[in-house]
């Protein structure tokens, strides 16, 4: 289980890392090649929305996952505490 949370926030990183990476990619290609980016119709941004937008709904699933991965491992230690607490009080004093 810790290992998927693990994988998880490796994820998140790598995806806002992928993200930026290509935004600033976009960016100095937009300002050596304005030319290509004037024959389009589109503003030269566009294409970082649309990575902003898919790499938001990434992140919004993958925390999603995370937050839900958590809760079990929260609701599994929990329940392992009270059943050794529950263990000792049965047990006889000898």
């Amino acid at each position: 289980m810790k290992k998927a949370i693990l994988f998880l926030k490796l994820f998140i990183c790598c995806s806002v890392g992928s993200f930026l990476g290509r935004a600033v990619y976009l960016i100095i290609d937009y300002h050596r090649y304005p030319l290509i980016y004037q024959i389009r119709s589109a503003p030269w941004y566009t294409e970082i929305l649309v990575s902003a937008a898919i790499t938001a709904a990434i992140i919004a699933l993958c925390l999603v996952i995370l937050l839900l991965l958590k809760r079990k491992l929260k609701r599994n230690t929990s329940d392992e505490e009270k059943g050794s607490n529950e263990e000792s009080k049965t047990e006889p004093n000898v």
